[in-house]
Parts: structure tokens; sequence; C-alpha cells
């Protein structure tokens, strides 16, 4: 998920990154134990000169390993504590999970 976000700043959207989630339907308290490898915190995600046109400018400024995967686990916690919150909505989004399809 990570390298996926990154990659989508590098590549200047010309890739984009899937959302990811896991739904959990048993309604019990469940753990996981992620691995994240995100490499050097200080190196910075520029895009990349060949994914984008002769003087297009780049759709993300650039930014630092750190930053990036930072922003991604606030946004992503602040997602879960309010999704946790709200009983009703989250029913609404469990019942309505469709699978995603390969093409």
């Amino acid at each position: 998920v990570n390298l996926g976000n990154m990659f989508m700043r590098w590549a200047n959207d010309r890739y984009i990154s899937n959302l990811h989630r896991v739904i959990n339907k048993s309604g019990k308290e469940r753990y996981s134990v992620p691995f994240f490898y995100s490499g050097n915190p200080d190196y910075v995600i520029d895009c990349l000169p060949n994914c984008r046109e002769e003087g297009q400018a780049p759709k993300y400024p650039p930014i630092s390993v750190m930053d990036c995967v930072g922003g991604s686990y606030k946004a992503s916690y602040g997602a879960a504590k309010m999704f946790k919150e709200q009983p009703k909505a989250r029913m609404e989004l469990v019942n309505s999970a469709q699978p995603v399809l390969a093409s």
C-alpha cells in the first residue's frame, strides 16, 4: 500500500494506487500484524521526468518518504477511528462491499 502510494507520486498519477481495505464482518475485535518496509525516511519522492509531458508540472510537490508514509498513517487511523465510532455507517459499508474483479 505505501509503495503503491509513493509510486503514484513518482509516476504523476500515470499509475494509480488501489484503495486497500479489509472488512471484518465478524463484529469482533481483530488484530493484524503487518510488516512495513518503507525505505530511507529521508529519501525525497519527486515526479520522474519521463512520467510527464515536456513543460507539464508535477501533480505533487516533492516529499520525503517519512512525510508521505506518515500522512498515510494519519489519514488511515483517523478514518478507522471515525469508522469504528459510527456503527450504522460501518454496517452499511460492510453490507455493500463488492469483490474486485481482475479485468
